[in-house]
């Protein structure tokens, strides 16, 4: 239990610690920085923050994203969905040609598809699982990047697209390897 304690402050703190730094600083996601070499933005730029708000938001949703499936899930899973959300989320952003990002809602939107396949009331998964489609939809065909008054800053929602769509390929891997475990198990 433990474990799973750390599993929601960690983040949070990291990212706390991280919130005075300048977004152009060497943690920020920065095309051209990524293309020289600088691999560790495609990780690093997840846990900095725009602003004070920006961080509020994104620190507010990871508790609640994770109580959804309580401990369901493994505390090694959480972040090994992290790390994939992570990367996913800034494979979607380099082939998309985008310059510059930062913040954690991409990741977020992943780890909530992987939260919904832990979350013991089927009913709420199904619920919120709509919810977010609903969302994801509303915002690639509707609002598109819209200036927040909150951040400050264009919302990339591009980001949470990708977020989602690394959450439920996680989920792809993991169900298949179970499959293939299980397989091997009755094989030999």
């Amino acid at each position: 239990m433990k474990c799973h304690g750390c599993l929601l402050a960690g983040p949070m703190i990291v990212s706390a610690a991280l919130l005075g730094l300048d977004q152009s600083s060497s943690l920020a996601y920065q095309r051209e920085a990524v293309q020289m070499g600088e691999y560790w933005r495609l990780f690093s730029a997840h846990w900095i923050h725009l602003n004070v708000w920006h961080w509020l938001f994104n620190v507010a949703a990871w508790p609640l994203i994770y109580l959804l499936s309580g401990t369901s899930i493994p505390a090694r899973h959480w972040c090994i969905a992290c790390l994939w959300c992570c990367f996913g989320v800034s494979a979607g952003l380099w082939w998309s040609d985008v310059i510059w990002y930062v913040g954690l809602s991409g990741v977020l939107h992943g780890l909530l598809v992987v939260a919904l396949s832990g979350c013991r009331e089927r009913w709420l998964a199904i619920l919120v699982g709509l919810g977010l489609l609903v969302k994801l939809v509303w915002e690639q065909v509707a609002i598109g990047a819209q200036h927040s008054a909150w951040i400050g800053h264009p919302v990339l929602v591009d980001a949470h697209l990708y977020g989602a769509v690394s959450g439920l390929w996680y989920l792809v891997v993991v169900f298949v390897w179970r499959r293939y475990r299980v397989w091997c198990r009755s094989t030999g």
